[in-house]
């Protein structure tokens, strides 16, 4: 069906206003329909199981090809979309309510499914974690919710992460699954925290082989390789010969970034450690690791919100960055999960024009979205404890708070509510000051 406001024949009938707003209405209007297919596929599927126990899964087969076979799918697909609808429907309810109602969509559906179901048995916890979950889920990418919800249900999570971790390093290992052309992946299953000191350590050689052709000869176009070609060169020279590729790894060792709440520390606090790009580790981990470290990071944060309000070490310049880094951790554009340590360091206000190199001044951008904000009818401004404000051309305000992975709490007086994590709503006015 067409629409008289966009003529498709005139680019001149757009405005950027109308589009915006029709591709917004049309993404809500597909999250309602697909929380009304997720019903109908419940349905089928209880339909099923009421059919007869003994045999619920031959009932379960025959009603999906039936299905399958209207809709012109495959009846497997068929099969796995009803079990995962009916698990929406009934052991996530609100958050199905929240799709039809448009406020979220299928990505913060899986988010908050994959995360409530792998740590989370409990009704009672499960309802608590998912009403909290789409408390930050309306106003969240679902890149960034991940994070979010992960550290609420480990704060839920009736059994210890350390546990969990124990049994799981048992699973630890290595497969190879073939792939098209005479190729391969290697899966290397490991803690989350060898995981990323390996592809940190694996990254700072390829940069330093690009960076060390290229001094050596600016002209050279034989070696074309991209730093994911050389990283997988590098790994496979580290296991089959013993050393990196050009042998390049001279004094490069591996980082990792950790936070560790002190008062976990002190057993004043059940909040987990985090490993920055991954999620929770457990606590003992990252007290081992802490004790190894060469140097430390003291970040101070908010008691009741979580902002990072500062930061020591030793070189101002480093000192800046590694607060910035923490504080950001990624590119701060709404739903951008590039790095930090791979963004710009941007001034808020331009140096040019007077602004100062101070924290309360920058921010982490990724060079797309860095690009971004110096095009025409864009704004960026830096509100308290490192909450930004972008201002679109259509006069629009949406703000960007820094994550909040880890939080101080404090005892809260008798009667008082708890304290919690309050993320500023997307805002399509100037908020106020």
């Amino acid at each position: 069906m067409s629409n008289p406001a966009f003529d498709l024949d005139d680019v001149n009938s757009f405005t950027r206003r109308a589009i915006t707003d029709r591709v917004v209405l049309a993404k809500k209007k597909v999250a309602i329909a697909q929380a009304e297919e997720a019903a109908a596929l419940a349905v089928a599927e209880d339909f099923a199981r009421a059919q007869g126990s003994s045999d619920a899964d031959l009932f379960e087969r025959d009603i999906a090809a039936e299905i399958a076979l209207a809709a012109r799918l495959s009846d497997r697909t068929i099969q796995s979309q009803m079990l995962t609808a009916h698990d929406l429907v009934h052991r996530f309810p609100a958050t199905h309510g929240a799709l039809g109602a448009g406020e979220i969509g299928r990505g913060h559906v899986y988010a908050i499914t994959r995360v409530g179901a792998t740590f989370i048995t409990d009704d009672d916890t499960r309802a608590a974690f998912e009403a909290d979950a789409l408390h930050h889920a309306v106003n969240q990418s679902p890149g960034t919710l991940g994070p979010i919800i992960e550290a609420i249900a480990e704060r839920l999570n009736p059994e210890a992460l350390t546990d969990r971790h124990a049994r799981a390093v048992k699973n630890r290992g290595v497969r190879v699954c073939t792939r098209p052309d005479a190729m391969s992946d290697l899966i290397l299953t490991v803690p989350s925290v060898k995981a990323a000191a390996i592809m940190n350590r694996s990254t700072a050689i390829a940069l330093t082989i690009k960076n060390d052709t290229v001094k050596k000869d600016p002209d050279n176009t034989d070696d074309d390789r991209g730093i994911d070609e050389i990283r997988a060169d590098v790994l496979m020279d580290l296991l089959l010969n013993g050393d990196p590729t050009e042998s390049a790894g001279g004094g490069i060792t591996a980082t990792v970034t950790v936070t560790l709440p002190v008062l976990t520390v002190l057993g004043q606090s059940k909040e987990p450690a985090m490993l920055q790009g991954s999620g929770p580790i457990p606590i003992d981990v990252a007290v081992e690791l802490a004790g190894t470290a060469s140097g430390w990071d003291r970040v101070m944060t908010d008691p009741y919100n979580g902002c990072v309000m500062a930061v020591d070490r030793y070189k101002p310049s480093k000192k800046m960055r590694r607060f910035l880094v923490a504080r950001d951790e990624h590119c701060r554009f709404p739903g951008c999960r590039r790095p930090a340590m791979k963004c710009d360091q941007d001034h808020t206000k331009a140096y040019a024009e007077g602004g100062a190199t101070c924290i309360c001044n920058l921010e982490s951008l990724c060079r797309r979205h860095h690009t971004l904000k110096h095009s025409p009818g864009w704004s960026l401004t830096q509100l308290s404890n490192g909450r930004i404000r972008w201002g679109t051309p259509l006069g629009k305000y949406y703000n960007s708070d820094p994550p909040r992975v880890v939080r101080f709490i404090p005892e809260t007086p008798p009667g008082a509510p708890p304290p919690r994590v309050n993320s500023a709503p997307l805002s399509d006015t100037n908020p106020p000051f």
